[in-house]
């Protein structure tokens, strides 16, 4: 039995948890089979799958149950299920038959259900309801909410700005090739940019594709929501003036990202001075060239370390493939 949580996001969060190392996430949509259902479900699998960093596989029901429907209930415990349903928009009677095929699918589902915590297997089940868009639209945000913040080796967090659907807001400042196009690849996945340039020409062009522009630090600075997160995408050797521009503007529990691929004494150096006025420093070896934008970024993350905690996974939307920690 699954305890823990009143609302849709606390029950989530508490069913998502269970899911270990070695174990798989299954989702089990008894909900129509078309692209648009496809392609909601297949974004809550790929939340779970990048951030757990887990085997994931989707299966519409109840044609799944033949084949690996066999495979949860008789197989090892290692699967964790989110099974959706829903109400059918539109339904048939059973020819001979005072029940529907509605009916039908939808004793199927608890069929299937009843089953999987028979066997002691993890299963959560989500009913929908009739407005399956909406109700697939929330189920989406609330498996990325879960996930909005992971902990870093260190004293903050980073938000879904990185790690999903759900976008966030990050600040760019240097908008060359690289810094350009990894704003172009962040906005293509759902988040929202502020940018701020020496170049205003660049700066114009990328307010042109959906991106804000500011005119100056002190602009820039009051165009980010707080907690604020801003990526530098300068030259190594103008980090320092950079930080040494921003920290006068900044709060404590800013995120400074440093993507110019410093020497790395020098962002343990920074990571220490800022501390103390409680500005969370990262530094981001990024490359990926002018082929980052369609293939993602490679990211190497180093951040302030803390006995305990777990390494965050984040940058996923402007990375390149799977995560090592």
């Amino acid at each position: 039995m699954l305890s823990g949580g009143k609302t849709l996001g606390e029950i989530l969060k508490t069913h998502l948890s269970r899911i270990g190392a070695g174990d798989y996430f299954a989702v089990l949509g008894y909900i129509p089979m078309n692209a648009e259902n496809e392609k909601a479900l297949q974004a809550i699998r790929m939340s779970v799958r990048d951030a757990k960093k887990v085997a994931t596989c989707l299966g519409f029901g109840p044609r799944f149950l033949h084949s690996t429907g066999q495979a949860y209930k008789g197989g090892p415990n290692s699967g964790v299920f989110l099974q959706i349903t829903c109400d059918d928009a539109s339904d048939l009677a059973v020819p001979g038959q005072k029940y529907t095929f509605g009916v039908v699918k939808a004793a199927q589902a608890r069929g299937d259900f009843a089953v999987l915590a028979e066997r002691g297997r993890r299963a959560l089940r989500v009913h929908l309801g009739k407005n399956l868009k909406s109700g697939l639209n929330t189920l989406a945000k609330a498996v990325t909410q879960v996930y909005k913040r992971f902990s870093l080796r260190g004293d903050f967090l980073f938000t879904t700005w990185f790690t999903g659907a759900d976008g966030m807001q990050l600040g760019m400042i240097g908008l060359g090739r690289m810094g350009a196009n990894m704003v172009r690849r962040l906005q293509k996945n759902g988040h929202t940019c502020v940018v701020f340039d020496r170049s205003a020409e660049t700066v114009k062009q990328l307010a042109g594709e959906g991106a804000t522009g500011a005119t100056s630090l002190d602009d820039f600075i009051q165009k980010l929501q707080k907690p604020r997160a801003i990526w530098l995408m300068v030259p190594a050797g103008v980090v320092d003036a950079s930080i040494k521009d921003l920290v006068p503007k900044l709060d404590s529990d800013d995120i400074l990202i440093d993507g110019g691929n410093s020497y790395y004494i020098d962002d343990i150096r920074r990571a220490k001075e800022l501390q103390p006025k409680g500005i969370h420093y990262v530094d981001v070896g990024t490359s990926g060239g002018v082929w980052g934008l369609e293939r993602g970024y490679c990211q190497m993350i180093g951040g302030v370390k803390r006995s305990g905690e777990a390494p965050g996974r984040y940058f996923q939307n402007a990375g390149a493939g799977p995560w090592r920690d």
